[in-house]
């Protein structure tokens, strides 16, 4: 998701003024201009007859909402379940590192930090909701070899050939 929403603020289009807006209070980008990116992008793909995943989404409820209306039915979900220490910790080395796409004030940081950490929260719980009984639960805690291990072997678990969208 992130290399899309990247792609459309190089652009410099009006979504992606947008994302560059929600970015610099490090909170999610709007539900509409996702849920566009993602549609086209999905689209895309389905022309071409490749196979897809998105990662990083759905993030919101209404996202989700909005692509299960589309018909777009997903063999799996894979949650990452990660510590909120360890969640504040990456978010606070991504505002302070020297790469970093937002630029927050030091005093700011702390509180930015936090509600990054309860706007996931809200937000992935509806998530969890709608996609109840069909997503895997990953331990993010653990290093990125092992937990790229993991992804594959349920990737590879859920391997189907079912259509990529609901009959009508």
């Amino acid at each position: 998701m992130g290399d899309l929403l990247n792609k459309e603020i190089s652009k410099k289009s009006d979504m992606g003024k947008k994302i560059v807006d929600s970015r610099k209070t490090y909170s999610y980008a709007d539900d509409e201009v996702v849920i566009e990116l993602v549609t086209k992008q999905i689209e895309q793909l389905e022309k071409e007859k490749k196979n897809w995943v998105i990662e990083g989404f759905p993030r919101t409820r209404k996202q989700a909402l909005c692509i299960t209306k589309m018909d777009f039915i997903p063999d799996c979900m894979i949650l990452l379940d990660v510590a909120d220490k360890l969640t504040k910790q990456r978010v606070r080395e991504n505002l302070t590192s020297d790469e970093a796409v937002v630029k927050i004030e030091e005093g700011l940081i702390e509180a930015t930090v936090e509600n990054a950490v309860q706007e996931y929260h809200v937000h992935t719980d509806g998530v969890k909701d709608i996609y109840k009984g069909m997503t895997s639960v990953i331990d993010g805690n653990k290093r990125q070899d092992v937990v790229l291990q993991e992804i594959a072997r349920i990737l590879k678990l859920k391997k189907v050939n079912a259509p990529r969208r609901a009959p009508k």
